[in-house]
């Protein structure tokens, strides 16, 4: 791994020189080749040290996030422990990603973090992450997870009605622990520097056409990779390590468009419309 950085919130001591070094960025790293992790960090705080005795089973409630999302403090041990674990290579699901780290409330750790909850933790960063739900029902977790799959998959399907409202067009691909739901590529990624159909309006608004610019539907309509593939979202229901369902990005590489409108909307009505309670 070429790079592993954390950020601070609070300043830290500069030597004393007229230049300063520059500063490695995931884009200087993959230029050269490399792979980078950055880690942001909250005001880092004193923790104790590991635990021993009747306290060696208290663990410090970690929380990580895709990007740069939190304000909460982290304690050093915490802080120190995960730059470890990213630096020896246990989580490949951090490479090439950013991340924050905070630990739950700013509460000093008490103890080391398992590797199970780092485990689960960092797992965010594949994809990203974007939606953790708990979900429960009757039975044990496997029988709460399938029935949960099956309900993805349903709600993915819905998206394909007629009318459904989403901005992007989708195709759907069922997976044994949900569905996926692919985006579909325009051709307006083609005109006018469009991204997607998400950003079509503001063509016609700039253009003060009703309908947009006939000339730029044109020419999206024949632009090549139209239909194809364009990054996804895997809507994914877990047994373990609690019966959960999970929203994360995939399909992503070769620089495919964020559909930021879409994205919201399915995430909102997911949200809404997920059963708390998985009955049989």
């Amino acid at each position: 791994m070429g790079c592993a950085r954390a950020s601070g919130k609070r300043p830290t001591a500069r030597p004393h020189s007229h230049s300063r070094p520059p500063r490695p960025s995931p884009y200087s790293s993959q230029t050269k080749g490399h792979d980078y992790t950055v880690v942001h960090l909250g005001k880092l705080q004193a923790g104790a040290g590991p635990a021993t005795g009747a306290g060696a089973s208290a663990a410090p409630a970690v929380q990580v996030a895709p990007g740069d999302n939190f304000d909460n403090p982290c304690t050093v041990p915490a802080a120190a422990a995960c730059l470890a674990r990213v630096l020896r290579g246990c989580h490949p699901e951090v490479r090439n990603a950013t991340f924050s780290l905070a630990t739950e409330g700013g509460r000093g750790a008490t103890g080391p973090v398992p590797a199970a909850v780092w485990d689960d933790e960092l797992l965010k960063c594949r994809g990203p992450e974007l939606l953790r739900l708990p979900v429960s029902g009757p039975g044990d977790p496997a029988s709460v997870q399938k029935r949960a799959a099956q309900w993805l998959r349903e709600f993915a399907r819905s998206w394909l009605k007629k009318g459904a409202g989403l901005p992007t067009r989708v195709t759907v691909e069922e997976m044994p622990d949900g569905a996926k739901l692919v985006f579909l590529k325009s051709g307006y990624e083609y005109s006018k520097g469009w991204d997607d159909d998400e950003d079509k309006g503001k063509g016609d608004q700039q253009d003060g056409k009703k309908g947009g610019d006939e000339a730029r539907d044109r020419r999206a309509a024949q632009a090549p990779g139209k239909g194809q593939p364009d990054g996804a979202l895997e809507l994914l229901a877990d047994a373990a390590p609690v019966p959960r369902v999970r929203v994360r990005r995939a399909d992503m590489e070769g620089g495919a468009t964020v559909k930021a409108t879409s994205e919201a909307q399915i995430l909102a009505r997911l949200q809404k419309e997920l059963p708390k309670s998985f009955t049989v």
